[in-house]
């Protein structure tokens, strides 16, 4: 298991604030679990944790379960979208809504666990403003693999995106992302993909506008029953990345 040294735990000296920025959509077999999973963290970790649920226009009862969940808890948010507008969108709507110190996006499925906060926040308090989890670190810890089919499209994705980016991460679509307030702040309002490839968008903003970005190990597990069709999003994200390229975000 992926642990954290114990220097990097007694270097919190005081309570720091974090938004965990969550985007559900069709999550409703799971999201109690899940939310339990993070109350339980809560009362348990050495910072202030705020949560932000994003129903991204879910046809079954997933807003109807955080709603119930979200009673006497004042430190759960629920933003309810009536229409589906993609995974990049219901991220930028938490982002922007979040106001803490710090601000992370994570997958409903928690496939990173919140073990890796720990790791994050004692990199972003020595300096960096973004934070990276990479499933393709040597350090990374993957107790259970994605299918060879969604590996294949995984890294063939990844070294297409690095390719025509210039980007030099190995893993740009883990869903274990950390911002400062002030660079999700600045970077979130002028992101305009929506769906899968929302996170590479990011990153080149943030690339361009001179962040501090570092990639992290991170102990990650696939969990199956998740939403996310292979070919279907592998076809979206290359739409995605020819629309980034025609609006020359990335450089010729």
């Amino acid at each position: 298991m992926l642990t954290v040294s114990p220097k990097i735990i007694d270097e919190k000296v005081e309570k720091i604030s974090v938004t965990l920025v969550i985007p559900a959509y069709n999550e409703a077999t799971r999201i109690k679990t899940k939310l339990q999973e993070i109350s339980t963290f809560r009362s348990h970790c050495d910072y202030h944790l705020q949560c932000i649920i994003v129903n991204d226009g879910s046809q079954d009862q997933t807003g109807t379960i955080v709603t119930d969940f979200v009673q006497h808890r004042s430190w759960i948010r629920l933003i309810n979208q009536k229409k589906n507008h993609g995974k990049g969108h219901s991220v930028k709507t938490g982002m922007e809504a979040a106001n803490t110190k710090y601000i992370f996006f994570i997958d409903a499925d928690l496939a990173a666990p919140l073990s890796n906060l720990d790791r994050a926040l004692f990199l972003m308090q020595k300096g960096a403003d973004i934070i990276i989890g990479s499933r393709r670190h040597p350090q990374s810890i993957i107790p259970r693999e994605q299918t060879i089919t969604r590996r294949m499209v995984s890294r063939s994705g990844n070294l297409l995106i690095r390719v025509l980016t210039e980007l030099p991460y190995h893993d740009t679509q883990c869903g274990f992302k950390g911002f400062t307030r002030e660079a999700a702040h600045k970077l979130f309002p002028k992101m305009t993909l929506k769906g899968y490839l929302f996170d590479v968008e990011i990153l080149i903003l943030a690339h361009q506008a001179g962040y501090s970005i570092q990639e992290m190990p991170v102990l990650w597990s696939h969990i199956p029953g998740g939403t996310f069709k292979t070919l279907q999003g592998f076809s979206s994200a290359l739409r995605e990345l020819i629309l980034l390229k025609l609006s020359q975000k990335i450089k010729a």
